[in-house]
């Protein structure tokens, strides 16, 4: 669609007569009454949230748009007085498409101002302000300030309720959006929803892939699933509410958005906290280490004299800043007859950011994969790979709520077990309890796979055995809820760091 422009002009009676010969198309012609001694000399008119500022006169003539043709429309006018608002006043009219048509606004005074946290905003009743009234500029209330370097004002074009009612994908590298919420790939804003990409907020942190919507509603029965090496971010510039299932976990073998891949015959572990691999002396082969995150994770599992993979370190910080995903779990040592058991890889990072407020009563999953297990063999099996750390999952808005029913969770994998004459167990994926997720079983004569980290729980070393030994389990990730007023229940796993929204 062709891009909309406006134009303001101040209307002198030599420009009037001019107009008399000269048909300016879709116009707005607005008489404006106000008085002379109020000492006004902007104008800032809006029709259909766009802006335009221009010298004031009692007659101003504003170009539309032939899209806006035919709509009933709000105009909405403040006077400036050396910068400062100072008075408003507002009008409706209908435009028609290749004419002009006459409006009439008058202004009267007022001026935005601040009494404690109460907003006096001359355009309704006084506000209460959540994070305080500033008098800096025109006054207004704070807003919140997103966390890694969001920018809030790319919500400011977007208005209406976006709201997801079937299972939906959303790729955080292409801005794509497949299911029951389509997009097509790229920047800006499309289909009624922004995409923006920004790099790491910090050392160690993912890039950002940014859906940007006003009001955004995720119905019960519906699941968002992220995928893309970026972070996901969800900034919402007005009211969010979750009811649905919002999915940023690791799978087989694909970690979580921004998060690192488990360890395999392809290459190492990634991520903040990697699990190192398991190591062989002769027929024993020891478990991979899970991935570190909230915690260091669990050790593979030591066979005789041969240490397991060391776990990964913790490495992400209480409040997310910068925002990363969780780490892959190391793979277990190779046997000789059999590939190495890969690890399982870490779950994604995810950031929902409200300007308004944020209620959850789904589910908001960022759970670590689990270690895979050992092939069996009859001469030379191998040990369980380490289980995935848990990913990152941070909210923020001035007020945010989880009810009853609501599942927030970044639990880590379970270690794969070790082979034997049989092939032992793949470790569970992080679940959406508050339980740890189980090890793999171990194969004959083989070891079982540690369990993952959840709350109070830590991720467990893998046990080892008479041949070889399982993964160890993945740490839990890091949740952090940011906000002025919380009201926080469900089930939460591991345990929320809480502070204060930003501003």
């Amino acid at each position: 669609m062709q891009r909309l422009r406006t134009l303001l002009i101040a209307l002198s009676l030599a420009t009037l007569a001019a107009g008399c010969s000269h048909d300016p198309g879709t116009s707005l012609k607005i008489a404006l009454a106000y008085d002379d001694a109020l000492g006004l000399d902007t104008a800032d008119v809006t029709l259909s949230d766009r802006t335009e500022s221009g010298r004031i006169a009692h007659q101003l003539l504003l170009l539309v748009p032939d899209e806006l043709a035919g709509m009933d429309m709000m105009i909405e006018v403040w006077g400036r007085k050396a910068g400062k608002r100072a008075a408003y006043g507002t009008a409706t009219a209908v435009p028609r498409r290749g004419h002009t048509v006459a409006a009439s606004v008058t202004l009267t005074a007022c001026t935005p101002s601040c009494t404690g946290a109460m907003l006096t905003s001359c355009t309704g009743p006084m506000v209460s302000c959540a994070l305080g009234c500033s008098e800096d500029g025109d006054a207004h209330c704070f807003g919140p300030r997103p966390s890694n370097g969001v920018d809030p004002t790319a919500a400011d074009p977007l208005r209406g309720t976006t709201t997801i009612s079937a299972n939906a994908t959303f790729d955080t590298d292409t801005g794509a959006i497949i299911g029951g919420l389509d997009r097509p790939a790229g920047t800006g804003i499309a289909a009624g929803v922004g995409y923006v990409q920004a790099p790491a907020s910090g050392p160690g942190g993912a890039p950002l892939g940014i859906f940007v919507f006003h009001n955004l509603t995720v119905e019960a029965g519906a699941t968002v699933r992220f995928t893309g090496a970026r972070a996901a971010v969800l900034l919402v510039g007005d009211a969010a509410r979750i009811a649905g299932v919002i999915n940023a976990a690791a799978g087989h073998p694909t970690p979580g958005p921004g998060g690192g891949a488990g360890g395999s015959e392809v290459g190492p572990a990634r991520g903040c906290g990697a699990g190192a691999p398991g190591v062989k002396s002769a027929n024993r082969d020891s478990g991979g280490g899970g991935g570190g995150a909230g915690s260091t994770g669990g050790p593979g599992g030591d066979i005789g004299g041969t240490l397991g993979g060391l776990g990964g370190a913790a490495c992400m910080p209480a409040l997310l800043e910068p925002l990363q995903g969780g780490s892959g779990g190391g793979r277990g040592s190779p046997g000789g007859a059999a590939s190495a058991a890969a690890g399982g890889s870490g779950g994604g990072a995810l950031q929902i950011t409200a300007l308004g407020s944020l209620e959850i009563t789904g589910t908001i999953n960022a759970g670590g994969a689990g270690g895979e297990a050992a092939a069996g063999s009859s001469t030379d099996a191998g040990g369980g790979g380490g289980g995935g750390s848990g990913g990152a999952i941070l909210l923020e808005a001035p007020t945010v709520i989880t009810g009853a029913t609501a599942i927030v969770v970044a639990n880590g994998g379970g270690g794969g077990g070790g082979g034997g004459t049989i092939a032992g167990g793949p470790g569970d994926d992080g679940g959406t309890s508050t339980q740890p997720a189980q090890g793999g079983f171990g194969g004959e004569l083989s070891a079982n796979g540690g369990t993952g980290g959840s709350l109070g729980s830590p991720p467990d070393v893998g046990t080892g055995g008479a041949t070889n030994g399982g993964g160890g389990g993945g740490a839990a990730g890091v949740i952090a809820i940011r906000g002025r007023t919380l009201m926080i229940a469900g089930t939460i796993s591991p345990h929320a760091t809480q502070a204060d929204v930003q501003r």
